[in-house]
């Protein structure tokens, strides 16, 4: 098949499913370009050795990728990432030319306006192209600090038509866990037209893919990712002030984001001696960070959007045998207890987190490794590499084999 890749984020920026879903294609045998945007994302600064420009090709793991410009940005500032996400969709349409050809499109959908470019294509080609959705909207966005409470009825209706109609004009709609499954359903979405694929987590060598050895009466917690409004590490460090009486307990967490200095500051004024901030870390950094943490921290906010979602940090922390302490309601709490993959929490609640992370601590290293292997296992039956490729695969076959009249031989 001919594939384009559409995405608004591609590495360098920390985003690593689209390339990875790309190379793998691409050794599947299939023909793969993607279109992306200048790499500016999580900091809003352009990477080093990008500009932003009018074309950009590049080819990486051996696959073409085209760079459009975009105005870029990452701020708190609705109408700057309003911006910021509506040039990526224009500036899109100028690699229209890669398009002509193609049997389908794949659609990375964070935000859903990077659809806006397949939507068109669609209309003057008869492209047909998969939407994989990573956030609903319009909650993601009428339920974050981007959308202020005057606006968020005007913004929840405009963006809830315009998700529809993307839906409406999809082949096929990939959701990413079950509740985000059954409310893109509700929109009026055929089931036959809708698949739930797991995210999956980052490649990690087949040495680390055993269970974990623990430390009796130790807890080193890492965070690593966004520090941002979403994430809710204010409550995190809040519980951590409840922790101090424990010597054996830390928390670092590795990242950047719009909440960086402020959480610095709270943390200093809380005096906590249990918690370190590393910033961002490269691969070989990461790695080591997580292979030395017992457990990895999944905070996210006290919202209904969040029933429905799955945080990649999830799908690495299991692949690699690390249990968690999660916040995170729904689906992930629903996981987490089920296959016991750890601890859960309710969000924006310090005292029930500081609850979770006292329980871990009385587990024992036998116990770790049980749960070290749960993780393990889950991820290999549900959250692989090789599984949810296979099934994006399927569905882009079928969606290209479905949406395009085949032509009249003769």
């Amino acid at each position: 098949m001919r594939i384009v890749i559409l995405s608004q984020f591609y590495p360098p920026e920390p985003v690593p499913l689209p390339e990875e879903l790309a190379t793998a294609l691409a050794e599947r045998g299939h023909d793969v370009r993607v279109i992306t945007g200048v790499p500016n994302y999580p900091t809003g600064n352009v990477y080093g050795g990008y500009r932003v420009r009018s074309r950009s090709v590049e080819r990486r793991r051996g696959v073409v990728i085209r760079r459009v410009p975009l105005f870029p940005d990452h701020s708190a500032n609705p109408i700057r990432r309003s911006v910021n996400y509506l040039s990526f969709a224009i500036a899109a349409l100028s690699a229209t030319g890669l398009v002509r050809r193609a049997d389908v499109v794949y659609v990375y959908g964070t935000p859903l306006t990077a659809a806006v470019p397949a939507l068109a294509w669609r209309r003057l080609f008869g492209t047909p192209f998969v939407l994989h959705v990573q956030d609903l909207w319009p909650e993601s966005v009428t339920g974050s600090s981007l959308v202020h409470s005057r606006a968020t009825g005007m913004a929840h209706t405009l963006l809830s038509a315009f998700a529809r109609a993307v839906y409406a004009s999809a082949q096929t709609t990939i959701a990413i866990a079950p509740t985000m499954l059954r409310r893109i359903e509700s929109q009026g979405v055929p089931s036959e037209r809708t698949a739930l694929v797991y995210n999956w987590g980052t490649a990690v060598p087949d040495t680390s893919r055993r269970a974990r050895p623990a430390r009796d009466g130790h807890l080193h917690l890492v965070y690593a990712g966004n520090l941002g409004a979403m994430q809710d590490l204010e409550t995190v460090l809040h519980a951590c002030r409840l922790l101090e009486d424990v010597p054996r307990f830390s928390l670092r967490l590795l990242g950047a984001g719009l909440m960086g200095e402020r959480l610095r500051v709270l943390a200093a004024e809380l005096g906590l001696a249990n918690v370190t901030f590393s910033g961002y870390l490269n691969s070989e950094e990461l790695e080591q960070a997580l292979d030395e943490c017992d457990f990895q921290l999944i905070p996210l906010r006290n919202l209904d959007v969040f029933d429905g979602t799955i945080p990649s940090k999830l799908q690495a922390s299991l692949s690699r045998g690390i249990p968690v302490i999660t916040t995170v309601r729904g689906d992930v709490t629903r996981l987490v207890r089920r296959h016991r993959m750890g601890f859960t929490a309710e969000p924006e609640n310090p005292g029930d987190l500081t609850r979770a992370i006292r329980e871990a601590l009385q587990v024992d290293a036998a116990g770790r490794e049980e749960m070290s292997r749960s993780c393990i296992a889950f991820a290999e039956r549900h959250m692989s590499r090789e599984a949810s490729v296979t099934a994006i695969e399927r569905e882009l076959q079928a969606a290209a084999g479905r949406g395009r009249p085949k032509p009249v031989s003769g």
